[in-house]
This record gives structure tokens, C-alpha cells and sequence, in this order.
């Protein structure tokens, strides 16, 4: 017997609304807005949204055709910063003020949320919704630790409804209910347990912390509470001429006022983000400028001046999916719908390009060092430059700077979290001195098989003799490493070979030692012997070869006779 159509249509839509209800069928798309918000400018806007599918986020004016060429260039790959980019923060903020209006018979959520129900309070729940300023630090497989500032705050959002038991009839009594009163009490932010902040009445609250340094360590729980409270009025109303309370006349009315208080919580662990720095100076004798700066953090960089030097970090943004839908949750339905607020996460990463300094024709990046850690794995939808092998994470960076005649009196050290910058005066660094060196050549003994010569290497400044033994500097003599010892000096017995004999002093790095020298060469000509005369005789007989061509060609073209002889 064949089946009615309409039943059938009738029944798939069942299951289709149930297989979406579980999961199985996305009800609502996850794209993040089209158009630049909250103070973010067209340009900045498009490069924010790494991960997302390209060539279906960024600013558009006609269609999907970007305005700018920075949204061109999003549509087709994702871009990395070079600093934590600052319009993420107000975006957040931005984007917490617009979450949904709601009310008592609602609760709004996101589909993470960790729901608690109460007797009166039903769908509660509070929800860190960013902190800001904040930066995932990609370290490693195993380590991506949340970066906040010192300084900062705590977005959240939190909900809930109200549910009245049922109207009840029993014989000649009738209970009713309403809602007296409902309220968000408080939403309080804790740091290791102790309260930081509270805010009261809103379902958006922002929650600030002035310092995380006065915590101990740098690893914190921060911990946002939420109390809400219901007040229900229960009117009982009792008839005197039936036994059905439907129909019947009331005798007496009485109201009590029953209330519940309900509280909510959500755990975050962060890592408090200051690096503190060490640093190293030196003065060329040209008047450049050496600075090295550790820290035991890992950190952006430094600027002193024009210059910039980065490590090996560099940035970019991408949506939190998992605010990309919200439950509006009702009594007895839940209704997925398309999340018009989207959190912006600013991520660092290991960048294959590697440190820097620029500008490249003024500065100079000598070194960078720190522990080798495994490259960290990036989410398969952000294309991005990230190194594939062990790295080493630039905890230490060395550079030098042309300068002008007045050394730049500060530097800035900047951490990966945007806004943690501090200055320091770079009179206050450790100071190594940077003579230049006079290395000398002479020969002591020579014949046709081999020749002997004394290098000779001292300040040139002092005078003091210039030690090489054991140290990381050395001299190389025609290819050949030689060492000086306490006196400055080595003898050094070599084959003789047509030609100078050269020698380079190259000194090792000057923050690795206490006095440091800037790198010097000599050359010597051995004289004497068979091969010398050799070598006299070619030198002179290239240019007498030279001038006798030129006498040739004026014959040739003037008819000249100079060195043809005159016949009488």
C-alpha cells in the first residue's frame, strides 16, 4: 500500500531537524562579519580573520570584491603581523556590547557553556568571552600558554531564565505563580581565589585587573562568578461554595514569596606577561652603537631610535569558532542561531623569516640564542610561514646601529602581548669596551722550501698585548689558524708560496668577553732567493710589456719608426 506524500515530507523534516538538533546538520553558517566595526579602519579590518576560508572575509564594497588591496591580498592567503595588532582589542570590546538582547524567559549561549539548573533559575551560566590584551603564545606542541598583560580585563557574558512551576488545581484550592523579581546580583573576577573586581546588573560585564604582578608567580587562574537570584510570587486561592476550584468563588487569597540564588562560575589559566630584561652595550670605534639584551621570556624584540630588532616571533588573528553559533534555549526548546558577536584571538608563532633588524642599511642583527624548542603546530586552516624543524627561541638578541654622534639614551623592550613595552636606559646596561686591534707581520727566517714568520697582535689603543689562547677569537695566517700567547706573539713556520703572506685577526663576539676589539689584517712579502728574483722579474716585466705594445700600435698607425731600425 503506497504512503501518503505529505506524510512523508512531514516525516523527513522530523528527522532532518533531529539529525541537526544532534549535530549531524549545521543549522546556521560560522562566517564572521563582511564589513570593518567599531572603529576598525577598511585596511586593517580584512587581515584579521586568518584561518577563515579565503577569498570569503574581508572588506567588500561591490559583491565579494575587496576595496582595498590589503583585502585582495587577505582573500587569497592569510598575513602575518609583525607586532600584536592593536585593533583586536577594540574590536572585542566592540563586539561584547552587541551580544543579543534577552529575557527572563531566555537563556543565550554559546554551545561550550557549562549550563546549571536550579529549582526557579534554569540555563544559567557565565562565559569568559576574551581578555583583553591577550596573546596565544604557540611555543611548542606542548606549550601554548594564554600571554596577558599586567593590566587588563576579563569580557564575559552571562544568562539565564526563569521557569514557574505549572498552575496547580487540588479539589477546592488554586496555586498560581509569577515572577516577582529577577536579577544578575553580581559578577565577581577572582585571581587565585581573591577577588579582583566586581560588577553588578548586566549581562556583559567587563571586569578589570590593575596588576597580576602582585600575585605570586606567573601562572594565575582567573576565575568569574556570577550570582543570580529569583523571586517568585505563589498566590493560593481557596473556594467555599464547591469542591471544583475552577468554578468556584474564592473565600481567601494567600501569597508567599519564595526565592532562589544560584552561582555560576568559569575557570581561565593565563600567564602574566612582563618580560624583564638584561642588556650588554658597547661603542665601536667608528661610534656605532652594540647593545645584547636576555631575558629568560620569550619576547618580541627591542627598538632604540629608527631601529627595530626583532627575534623570531611574529603574529597573527584569527576567530575564537567556538562563539560562532549561540543557543537561545527556552522552556522544552533549543534554537541554534548564527552568533552576531565574534572574539578576535591574537596567536604568536615561530616564524620561518626568521629575526631582523631594520632598517637594514643602518642596524645589523650579530646573533640571536635561547633554547631549542620542537616547531608548534598551527590549526590546518591558518596558511601561515610557521619553521618546520627545531628552532631556537630568541630569548637573546645582539645587535649593532649606526648612530649618530649622541648615543640613543633609551631602549624599548616589547613582549608578545600588545601594549607590554618598557623602556630602559641603555646607560644602565653593562659596558664593554671596544678598542681597535694592530695586528703585525714579520718575517724572521726564509728560504726557497719555506719561510718563518712572527705575528704580533695588541691594542691599539693601550698597547697591551692581545692574548688569543683559549679564547674565542683567533688569528688565521694564509688559511692557517695560529694563536698569540701572554706577549701577543706567535712564530709560525709555513711553506713558501709566490706571493703575500696575509693574516686576519677575527675576534670573537665582544658581549662574551669583557674587553672586546674590532677586527684588523696584514700582509708580508717574503724577499730574497731564486723565487724572489722570479717575483721581481714578473712584476717589472708586465709593465715594460705594456709599454712596448703601446709603441707598437702608434707605429702601426702613425708609421712611426721607433723601434723598427732606419736603413740609409
Amino acid at each position: 500500500m503506497g504512503s501518503d506524500p505529505m506524510a512523508r515530507a512531514v516525516t523527513a523534516c522530523v528527522v532532518v531537524w533531529m539529525l541537526a538538533a544532534l549535530g549531524g546538520i549545521p543549522l546556521v553558517s560560522a562566517d564572521p562579519p563582511a564589513e570593518p566595526d567599531h572603529g576598525v579602519n577598511e585596511t586593517t579590518f580584512p587581515l584579521l580573520w586568518s584561518g577563515d576560508t579565503d577569498g570569503e572575509i574581508g572588506n567588500t564594497t561591490d559583491g565579494d570584491v575587496p576595496s582595498t588591496a590589503e583585502g585582495e591580498l587577505a582573500a587569497y592567503t592569510d598575513i602575518p603581523f609583525a607586532e600584536p595588532p592593536e585593533a583586536v582589542d577594540p574590536w572585542n570590546r566592540g563586539e561584547h556590547t552587541s551580544f543579543p538582547e534577552t529575557s527572563r524567559d531566555t537563556s543565550i549561549h554559546p554551545e561550550h557553556a557549562d549550563l546549571e539548573n536550579g529549582v526557579f533559575v534554569k540555563d544559567a551560566y557565565v562565559e569568559i568571552f576574551a581578555v583583553v590584551p591577550s596573546t596565544r603564545a604557540r611555543l611548542d606542541p606542548d606549550e601554548t600558554s594564554l600571554y596577558v598583560a599586567p593590566e587588563g580585563q576579563v569580557l564575559a557574558t552571562t544568562d539565564y531564565r526563569v521557569e514557574m512551576p505549572a498552575t496547580r488545581i487540588d479539589n477546592e484550592t488554586r496555586t498560581t505563580w509569577s515572577v516577582g523579581d529577577h536579577n544578575i546580583d553580581e559578577t565577581r573576577l577572582l585571581v587565585d581565589g581573591a577577588v579582583e573586581s566586581t560588577q553588578s546588573g548586566t549581562h556583559t560585564p567587563t571586569l578589570s585587573f590593575d596588576d597580576l604582578g602582585k600575585y605570586e608567580g606567573q601562572e594565575h587562574t582567573l576565575t568569574v562568578e556570577t550570582d543570580i537570584s529569583v523571586t517568585l510570587s505563589r498566590t493560593t486561592e481557596t473556594c467555599i461554595d464547591g469542591d471544583n476550584a475552577s468554578v468556584c468563588e474564592l473565600e481567601r487569597s494567600t501569597i508567599e514569596y519564595p526565592s532562589e540564588r544560584r552561582t555560576v562560575s568559569t575557570d581561565l589559566d593565563v600567564t602574566v606577561h612582563k618580560p624583564s630584561i638584561a642588556g650588554t652595550r658597547t661603542r665601536y670605534p667608528n661610534g656605532d652603537l652594540g647593545v645584547a639584551v636576555f631575558t629568560s621570556d620569550p619576547w618580541r624584540g627591542f627598538t632604540v631610535g629608527d631601529t627595530t630588532v626583532t627575534g623570531v616571533w611574529q603574529f597573527y588573528s584569527a576567530r575564537n569558532p567556538a562563539w560562532d553559533r549561540l543557543v537561545h534555549s527556552t522552556d522544552g526548546a533549543d534554537r541554534v542561531r548564527h552568533s552576531p558577536i565574534h572574539p578576535l584571538q591574537v596567536s604568536a608563532f615561530p616564524s620561518a623569516t626568521g629575526p631582523s633588524a631594520t632598517p637594514r642599511a643602518t642596524s645589523t642583527l650579530l646573533d640571536t640564542y635561547g633554547i631549542e624548542r620542537d616547531p608548534p603546530e598551527l590549526s590546518e586552516d591558518v596558511a601561515l610561514d610557521v619553521v618546520t624543524d627545531p628552532y631556537t627561541a630568541s630569548y637573546g638578541i645582539v645587535a649593532r646601529i649606526e648612530t649618530d654622534e649622541d648615543v640613543p639614551e633609551t631602549l624599548t623592550s616589547t613582549g608578545l602581548v600588545s601594549g607590554v613595552e618598557v623602556d630602559h636606559s641603555i646607560d644602565s646596561f653593562y659596558e664593554v669596551p671596544t678598542n681597535e686591534s694592530a695586528l703585525s707581520l714579520a718575517v724572521e727566517n726564509a728560504t726557497d722550501e719555506q719561510v718563518t714568520i712572527t705575528v704580533s697582535l695588541e691594542d691599539a689603543a693601550t698597547g697591551r698585548p692581545i692574548n688569543t689562547t683559549d679564547e674565542r677569537d683567533t688569528i688565521v695566517v694564509n688559511g692557517q689558524q695560529v694563536d698569540t700567547d701572554a706577549d701577543g706573539t706567535a712564530t709560525l713556520t709555513m711553506p713558501r708560496t709566490a706571493g703575500g703572506i696575509t693574516a686576519r685577526y677575527e675576534p670573537g663576539p665582544w658581549w662574551r668577553t669583557p674587553q672586546a676589539y674590532v677586527s684588523d689584517t696584514d700582509t708580508v712579502y717574503v724577499e730574497g732567493g731564486a723565487i724572489a728574483l722570479l717575483q721581481i722579474l714578473y712584476r717589472m716585466a708586465i709593465p715594460i710589456a705594456s709599454i712596448l705594445f703601446g709603441v707598437y700600435l702608434l707605429e702601426r698607425t702613425l708609421g712611426w719608426r721607433i723601434l723598427r731600425s732606419r736603413r740609409p
